[in-house]
This record gives structure tokens, C-alpha cells and sequence, in this order.
């Protein structure tokens, strides 16, 4: 479950701790919380010196203070093999059952940007095993996930670095429920009544392109404003910042929220 207490344990980082600097953060934490007590209707507010600090630029000072002061500096520890993994937790583990012998060839294709063709140099890896039984490849730090097995599109979305969420742009992918519509229009209505069901549920889904992979779970998950709720609530400093938002719905305050997460303790 993603709404569990948060523990650094993505696979091969080291967390840095600057603990000294927890208490002025919570100081700091305090200090918002106040000021926005006070600037609720009917509170009487703060002195011309503090009143001039409108909220969202006190949002703004609190979040930039955060993200320097108040995180574990994530030092990538480079001792995760280059090579194959079968699934997320061979990754974990750091077992890959077959080592880096693969050519990358990036793929153009304006929904998914950062998408790669991967072949066997030697033949050592069948085309089917590529295609059907890896999870993912890792290769000097960087991380290309198999987006066949997720029922995207065929092809390894790259990843220039990895902390426990990872975003990610791709396609939409049907949900059971919308595969059963599908199928059980196929039934009743044969291949019109596909097409036209086809057509309503990518409609539905055409905005559901920005995801976020878990490496500690594998899951994959549409990075959403309510995701993002799950995942604070373990961060309850984070969680009150990201109320004040005025846009937090938006993909940029998602992603900079996301980016937040990684870097907390």
C-alpha cells in the first residue's frame, strides 16, 4: 500500500542526513502554520511586517527552505549491476539474470519522448525474452523500463536517474473494466460496436499520460492529485503546503511535489 510509513529504502541509495537542521525546519514549520492561522477570515492578522508576506509567497520561501534544508541528500551508491532483471525485485535485490550486452536505439515518438528500441548485440537475448520476460535494464545509472509489459507500447522508457517515485510520460493504458467493455461490445455488437466503444474510452483515458513508477513496489500508478494525496499523507509539513496551492491539480506542482517526496527522509 502506498500510504504506508515512508522508509528509505530505494534500492542503492544512501540518504545523507543533516539532522541538525530538522529542528530549524520545524521552527520554520511552526512559523507557517501561524501566519496562516491568522490570515483565515475572522483571525485577527499579523503587524504590517508580517502582513506584507502574502501567502503564496511565504508558500513560495517555505518550499524552496524545504527542498535545501530539510531533505536526505540522495548520493547515488553506483553498485547496481548493469544488466536484466526479470522483475522489480531482482532490481531490489540487485540480481540480474542476464548481464548489459544490449545496443539502445532511441525511438522517435512525440507521446512517449524518451522511448528506446533494445537489441541483443550477440544474439545471447532472444527478441521474445526482450520483449515479454525483462522488467527493466539498468546501464551506468540510468534505468529503461519494458513498457510492453505494462501494455503500452513496445519499447524501454528511459529513466535518467531513480529515487522511490519515478515519473514518467506514456500512453494511456485501458483499466480492467474499460478492457471488459471493450470485449463485451465485441460480443453484442461485433466489430462496429468495438470501434465505436474503442473510440468513448480513448477519449476517456486521453489524458491519462503522466505515471509514476514505485521502484520499491514495481506498481505503476497515473500521477494524479488524489496519488499524490496517498502519498502525503505520511508528510504532514508537505501535505499542508500542498493545500495551499492554488493550482494543485496542475502536472507542474504534481511534479514538484513528487520531486519533494524523494528528497524527505
Amino acid at each position: 500500500m502506498e500510504n504506508k510509513k515512508a522508509q528509505s529504502t530505494t534500492p542503492n541509495i544512501v540518504h545523507c542526513r543533516h539532522g541538525a537542521l530538522s529542528k530549524v525546519s520545524s521552527l520554520w514549520f511552526l512559523l507557517f502554520t501561524r501566519i496562516s492561522k491568522r490570515s483565515e477570515p475572522g483571525n485577527e492578522p499579523y503587524p504590517k511586517t508580517l502582513g506584507a508576506i502574502t501567502m503564496n509567497a511565504l508558500l513560495t520561501i517555505t518550499i524552496i527552505f524545504l527542498s535545501v534544508f530539510n531533505t536526505d541528500i540522495l548520493c547515488q551508491v553506483d553498485d547496481q549491476k548493469n544488466g536484466a532483471y526479470r522483475n522489480h525485485l531482482d532490481f531490489y535485490n540487485n540480481r540480474p539474470f542476464a548481464e548489459f550486452n544490449f545496443k539502445l536505439i532511441k525511438k522517435d515518438n512525440l507521446r512517449v519522448p524518451k522511448l528506446y528500441q533494445v537489441i541483443s548485440k550477440d544474439g545471447s537475448v532472444k527478441i521474445k525474452t526482450i520483449k515479454k520476460s525483462i522488467w527493466g535494464i539498468y546501464y551506468n545509472g540510468l534505468f529503461y523500463l519494458n513498457a510492453e509489459k505494462l501494455g503500452m507500447i513496445n519499447g524501454y522508457i528511459k529513466f535518467d536517474s531513480l529515487s522511490k517515485y519515478c515519473y514518467f510520460k506514456g500512453i494511456p493504458i485501458m483499466t480492467l473494466g474499460q478492457e471488459e467493455r471493450l470485449n463485451r461490445s465485441a460480443r453484442n455488437h461485433g466489430l462496429t460496436g468495438a470501434a465505436v466503444t474503442g473510440t468513448k474510452i480513448a477519449l476517456e483515458n486521453k489524458e491519462n499520460v503522466h505515471y509514476v513508477l514505485n521502484t520499491q513496489t514495481g506498481m505503476i500508478n497515473l500521477l494524479t492529485k488524489e496519488y499524490l494525496l496517498r502519498i502525503l499523507e505520511t508528510y504532514d509539513e508537505l501535505l499542508l503546503y500542498f493545500d495551499f496551492e492554488e493550482n494543485n491539480g496542475s502536472i507542474e506542482v504534481l511534479l514538484k511535489y513528487l520531486d519533494l517526496v524523494n528528497k524527505m527522509k
